[in-house]
C-alpha cells in the first residue's frame, strides 16, 4: 500500500484538537453558535492553522454511530476549507438526533454555520449593526 501525501485537504495531527485543556479552553471562552444538529465553539487559532475537535457522546447512540458522525464532520471539514475565512480552532459537539440525519444535511449545517460565524464576527459587519464608529 503507497502512502498518499495528506496536502491542503488532509486532517493530519496538526489539524486536531486532542487535549482536553484545548476543549475546555474553547468552551469556556470561545464564540458559541447553534445549529440543528451540532453546537460550534470557536476561537482565533494559537497555531495559525485551522484546527477541529469533535465531541459525539453515548446519548447521540452507539459505537458505530458515533463513529459515523465523527467520520462525517472530519470529511466535511476536509472537502470545505473555503469557509474559513482565517484560521479559528472550532469544536463541534453532536446534539442528541443527529444519527437521524445523512451526510447532506451535515454538511449543508456545517457551511451555513461556519459562513455565517465570520459574517458576523467581521468587525465591519459589526460597527453596521451598531451604527457608525
Amino acid at each position: 500500500m503507497a502512502i498518499r501525501p495528506r496536502g491542503e485537504r488532509g486532517f493530519g495531527p496538526e489539524r486536531r484538537i486532542k487535549r482536553r485543556r484545548d476543549f475546555l479552553r474553547l468552551q469556556g471562552r470561545g464564540d458559541r453558535r447553534y445549529g440543528r444538529r451540532f453546537i460550534y465553539y470557536f476561537r482565533g487559532s494559537p497555531t495559525g492553522e485551522t484546527r477541529l475537535g469533535i465531541t459525539v457522546s453515548k446519548k447521540v447512540g452507539g459505537a458505530v454511530v458515533r463513529n459515523r458522525v465523527k467520520r462525517w464532520v472530519r470529511e466535511v471539514f476536509r472537502h470545505h476549507p473555503e469557509v474559513f475565512e482565517r484560521p479559528v480552532d472550532l469544536v463541534m459537539i453532536a446534539k442528541r438526533g443527529v444519527d437521524d440525519f445523512s451526510f447532506a444535511h451535515i454538511e449543508e449545517e456545517f457551511t451555513y454555520v461556519i459562513s455565517r460565524y465570520f459574517r458576523v464576527s467581521e468587525p465591519s459587519a459589526r460597527r453596521g449593526r451598531n451604527g457608525p464608529s
